[in-house]
């Protein structure tokens, strides 16, 4: 994505100190943790989730209590997970019908849930040598008259359905904030979008701290106007300046090589805006798709590949090309950034994705999915058609709000760490997953953007799959 298709990229400024000084004036830089005051916000120089702990049954509660806050917005807030209990929070305003709600235990059960992080599958295989590379098979046919979001299986392959197993009640701990979860996300979705705030050019995410009930503005430099024009805006206790000296942009990662029908994800292609990588495979109504990232293609526009020539169009998209993500089909909520494109005639998309280095031809199935978003700490793999298979990424943010440098802004994504080399332009629209211990995958979310530079510290933002199965028509197809 270093270019406008693969990889969204977070701008950059400088800060300094200043009372009255103009957006664009040099002000002196603050280095070190400042408390918040009534004019200014706080700045913080450690990890805000560091005390967050993730484990079963406790993450898949969290999507449960999660979902109670979006239904009841005004009177709920962010939960979160800490020192091995959940906590639902709620505000004054919150009726006592509402307020009964948060507490109210929540039954988890042992279920195909794939695993938390890629753990001993991603571990244990070689990526080089892995026995369980997938050959591809012919094409085969979909039933457009099928009415659901299935494909017909070749003889012999039968589906397996889940085994639900067990019950786990997990009772959530309420506490009283301030800040509802309307209150919260709304300055998270619109603080990079600011064009007159002092220094405005150094924030890079913003994202939901529901510890301390406030939006943590990750930043690259920090200045006393900054910390002022946010207090003044959205108020001293709602938003904090988390400081991370000299954070890379984000960029989008657009530009292997000459893959056939039955399309695989983690493959090249192209489109007006430029090229990209296959996420999943997808159906809709009996119809075959390819999931992707939304900056990287254009709605109704074609999706070109370098064999077949024109591999599709665009029917589905939740991304402005100028903008960033938008809200579609009448939901509340952000997705991410993800698009579908539609085969066409006589072409297919399979339930694999490419695994090795760039040039390579050999796969791994899609076998599963991922129902629920990441916990912090979760590891994946991601598969792009420039930098090829990588793994060792681990979650270390969600719920995030990222401004690129091309001004669009990425909402509701996950933000992962990795030292080593990174994602490039090309990249974007790249599968991202977790490995099993079959060799199989476990679809988890497919690459936004992330930081510019090539190696060292890398910073990826992906689009969760669960929320890209909520925002587009259709479902994610598997291998069986």
């Amino acid at each position: 994505m270093r270019q406008h298709l693969g990889r969204l990229t977070v701008l950059a400024t400088v800060a300094a100190v200043s009372l009255v000084a103009a957006p664009g004036a040099a002000h002196a830089d603050i280095t070190t943790a400042q408390p918040a005051t009534s004019t200014a916000v706080a700045v913080i120089t450690t990890d805000p989730g560091a005390n967050e702990w993730a484990g079963t049954p406790y993450q898949d509660a969290f999507a449960t209590a999660l979902a109670r806050a979006e239904t009841y917005p005004d009177e709920l807030s962010m939960p979160y997970i800490a020192d091995g209990a959940l906590y639902s929070t709620v505000t004054t305003a919150a009726t006592s019908t509402v307020s009964s709600l948060a507490g109210n235990s929540i039954t988890v059960y042992n279920a195909t849930q794939p695993p938390s992080s890629a753990g001993d599958g991603a571990e244990a295989i070689d990526p080089v040598n892995d026995p369980y590379e997938e050959v591809k098979p012919p094409n085969v046919e979909s039933d457009p008259n099928s009415g659901d979001d299935t494909l017909l299986q070749p003889v012999g392959l039968a589906r397996v359905t889940p085994q639900v197993v067990g019950g786990t009640s997990v009772y959530p701990t309420k506490k009283t904030v301030k800040y509802s979860l309307n209150a919260l996300i709304g300055p998270r979705d619109e603080v990079l979008t600011l064009t007159d705030l002092p220094d405005g050019g150094q924030l890079r995410t913003a994202f939901v701290d529901a510890e301390t009930n406030r939006v943590v503005i990750k930043a690259a430099a920090v200045t006393q106007p900054l910390r002022e024009a946010l207090a003044s805006r959205y108020g001293a206790d709602r938003v904090a300046l988390w400081l991370v000296p000299g954070f890379p942009a984000a960029s989008v990662k657009a530009t292997r090589q000459s893959d056939t029908s039955p399309f695989y994800g983690g493959a090249y292609f192209s489109t007006s805006v430029g090229s990209c990588s296959t996420a999943f495979a997808w159906t809709h109504q009996g119809a075959s798709y390819i999931l992707t990232a939304g900056h990287c293609t254009s709605l109704n526009g074609s999706a070109y590949n370098p064999t077949v020539g024109k591999m599709g169009t665009v029917t589905a998209d939740n991304w402005n090309n100028t903008t960033g993500s938008v809200k579609v089909y009448g939901q509340s909520y952000y997705a991410g950034d993800v698009s579908t494109i539609k085969m066409g005639t006589n072409l297919f998309s399979w339930g694999n994705v490419y695994r090795g280095g760039t040039n390579s031809s050999s796969s791994r199935k899609v076998t599963s999915k991922w129902t629920t978003g990441s916990s912090l700490s979760d590891q994946y793999c991601v598969s792009g058609q420039v930098t090829g298979e990588m793994c060792g990424f681990r979650v270390i943010a969600r719920g995030v709000t990222v401004r690129y440098t091309d001004g669009s802004t990425l909402r509701n994504a996950t933000e992962s760490y990795r030292r080593g080399t990174c994602t490039r332009g090309g990249d974007s629209g790249a599968p991202i997953y977790t490995i099993k211990s079959d060799g199989s995958v476990a679809a988890k979310g497919v690459l936004s953007g992330g930081s510019t530079n090539t190696s060292g510290d890398c910073y990826d933002y992906f689009s969760e799959i669960y929320l890209a199965e909520k925002a587009l028509p259709g479902i994610i197809k598997l291998a069986y």
